[in-house]
């Protein structure tokens, strides 16, 4: 069991004992269940070969299914779908329900607001934080009441589009209208299919009524974008609106971009979208020329700052203070919240981080940034929420990464609590399984340790993690390189003999050879 502990002086000890007292077969017995934790020092003692493996066997499944979703489709199925709301406070159950009380109108019995009752009696004349229970219980309320005055001049600060689509759904039941929203999700957990949207578009235009364009660009936003190689060509001629141009590149049937000052806000969504890594030049004379991620893809700039009014901790200073922290003398720039890629709306609390989150899976470097705490020590309930739910939402739902969302994963890595530790630790695994490149993410984490944003300890824990498949210890390895590499040797950060001693062990385990620059740095550190 001493082999567990990752401490290389126990192990050596360790190890040396055992040789004593068994022969090599006997030691192999005993070791075998270890072998993933052994230091390179006690493989020595023990004559233990490396045993890095090519088998990404171990890591997370990267088949993600996506299930359709069943839609409702009875009053007593709807009524029942209200407890689901108020018990998951999940945006893709209240939109399922915003839907499906607009297409089962002609099924909603004449005592409702009786048959709703236990549902809603404990619910109303309450204040909620969040932006989805207050959507969702100030319809309900409406509803029954059918006082409209505050309800619809409501504005929803984390979740707008929830909000106005509570308020349009309201609307409908007014005018009885059963046309559909275009965004409303049809696969799990919050995805919209290719050949369903194009349905619901049809579907108004051959009713004559106006599409919202907000609908449209979070429909769009939430496309299952694997589907979109499918030939969608025969549907996509009958389209006559303005956004057909917009939905033809979307789907792969044409490459020009050809926006207007209405459909501005779209075509910089679904070419980003498209093409993660585009360089957009038409979007240079648009208003949005200067929004973030339009013409170029999204990269942050960052610094970390030394403020001795707070005990010596070290801050993360991001460009424009894109994460609004109060003392930062930068406003956060602002745009209008429908071009979702510049994430506008106010950070959410933890109720709301996974449905704002939902709103825009397909490029979500830029809201993810948006939660990046400005300590990793020291921080209070909200420093908290922020490296642990949307970590957890990127994690449990599979969702990639492209540029610059890669520093909050670096931060959630290095960050003090453990779970967030832990749940970076699980999502670059899972990024290193889908054979993503992580050199900008190995770079940040070498930067954040030079610079002291966080204490070596609390990557080193990461490099502990037991686990022989050569792409993670490539890449672990890789993120070493980035530290000795950027050493400041008049100003190196605590326990930076730690990295040395980790580098130098993978580089054995894994047969690499030093770089002329890795070995410049361990010359003058050694001297």
């Amino acid at each position: 069991m001493l082999f567990i502990q990752t401490d290389t002086k126990i192990q050596e000890k360790v190890a040396k004992i055992l040789v004593q007292y068994f022969n090599d077969i006997q030691l192999h017995t005993i070791v075998f269940p270890y072998s993933q934790n052994l230091k390179q020092i006690a493989k020595d003692i023990l004559k233990i070969k490396h045993n890095i493996s090519e088998d990404l066997g171990n890591t997370i499944s990267i088949n993600k299914v996506i299930r359709e979703i069943i839609p409702l489709r009875t009053w007593d199925e709807l009524l029942l779908h209200i407890g689901t709301c108020i018990r998951t406070k999940s945006a893709k159950d209240i939109e399922i329900f915003f839907e499906s009380i607009i297409q089962l109108q002609a099924l909603i019995p004449p005592d409702y607001e009786k048959q709703i009752k236990p549902y809603t009696k404990n619910l109303f004349g309450k204040y909620y934080e969040s932006d989805t229970l207050t959507a969702f219980i100030f319809f309900l309320h409406s509803w029954i009441a059918e006082s409209t005055d505050e309800f619809l001049k409501m504005e929803f600060k984390y979740l707008p589009f929830l909000g106005k689509k509570a308020q349009i759904t309201y609307l409908k039941l007014k005018g009885k209208s059963v046309l559909p929203f275009l965004s409303t999700p049809t696969h799990e957990p919050f995805y919209v299919h290719p050949k369903i949207l194009l349905e619901r578009v049809l579907q108004h235009e051959k009713n004559n009524e106006t599409i919202d364009l907000e609908d449209l660009i979070v429909a769009c936003n939430r496309i299952i974008v694997s589907e979109l190689k499918n030939d969608f060509s025969k549907s996509l001629k009958q389209i006559k609106g303005e956004y057909s141009n917009a939905l033809c590149y979307l789907f792969g049937v044409s490459d020009q971009i050809n926006f207007t000052n209405d459909t501005l806000p779209l075509w910089t969504q679904i070419s980003r979208i498209k093409y993660p890594n585009g360089i957009f030049t038409i979007f240079e004379k648009s208003k949005a020329s200067n929004y973030p991620s339009v013409v170029n893809p999204f990269q942050i700039r960052f610094e970390i700052e030394k403020n001795i009014t707070y005990n010596g901790i070290y801050k993360l200073i991001l460009d424009d203070n894109w994460n609004y922290y109060w003392y930062n003398n930068n406003k956060p720039i602002r745009h209008e919240t429908i071009f979702y890629n510049t994430a506008s709306a106010d950070k959410a609390s933890r109720i709301d981080i996974d449905n704002q989150m939902s709103l825009n899976p397909n490029y979500i470097d830029t809201l993810l940034c948006r939660y990046i705490p400005d300590t990793s020590s020291g921080n209070e309930v909200a420093g908290f929420e922020e490296c642990l739910y949307p970590m957890k939402f990127i994690l449990e739902n599979q969702i990639s990464i492209n540029h610059s969302g890669w520093l909050y994963v670096a931060v959630c890595l290095l960050f003090e609590k453990k779970i967030s530790r832990d749940l970076a630790s699980e999502y670059i695994h899972l990024s290193i399984s889908r054979n993503e490149n992580l050199d900008i993410l190995a770079e940040m984490l070498g930067t954040l340790i030079n610079e002291r944003y966080a204490p070596v300890n609390r990557l080193i824990e990461y490099f502990d993690k037991p686990t022989n498949i050569k792409e993670i210890k490539l890449f672990q390895f890789d993120v070493l390189a980035n530290c000795i590499r950027n050493f400041d040797m008049k100003n190196l950060p605590i326990n930076s003999k730690k990295i040395l001693q980790y580098y130098k062990e993978f580089q054995v385990a894994l047969d690499m050879e030093n770089t002329n620059e890795i070995m410049e740095k361990l010359l003058e550190f050694n001297n």
